[in-house]
């Protein structure tokens, strides 16, 4: 059975705006949010491992995480892709960092990927 409500056209184009955006934005967060994890296992495995991680380390990945949170958002297909091209780089650089038992490369990593969105113009707003 069809439905009979009628969406005004120039409501139908905002509402499908609105939905291509937050799908693109929840996208870019899934994988954003892998990559922090990642960071964050792999963290966990050097210190349990008898490397020293500050933990100014932990405290600029929950920033970055909170950044994205509150206010990541992905207008079109091509700055998704865009994202997931500069966490596919950053995760090159995690997994050196792993190989090597160097944080500090996780880090500026993290430092990147925020100055890569931010040039993106991604974000809301940036402190």
């Amino acid at each position: 059975m069809e439905s009979t409500l009628r969406v005004p056209t120039r409501k139908r184009e905002h509402m499908g705006n609105a939905i291509r955006i937050r799908k693109y934005t929840l996208n870019s967060l899934a994988t954003l949010t892998v990559y922090i994890d990642k960071c964050i296992t792999d963290l966990n495995y050097l210190q349990d491992n008898g490397i020293e991680i500050d933990e100014m380390y932990y405290d600029l990945i929950y920033d970055f995480n909170l950044l994205l949170s509150d206010n990541l958002e992905v207008r079109n297909y091509k700055e998704y892709k865009q994202i997931k091209n500069y966490v596919k780089r950053a995760d090159i650089v995690l997994e050196s960092a792993f190989q090597d038992k160097d944080p500090g490369p996780i880090i500026s990593s993290f430092d990147k990927l925020k100055r890569n969105l931010i040039k993106l113009n991604v974000l809301k707003k940036t402190n």
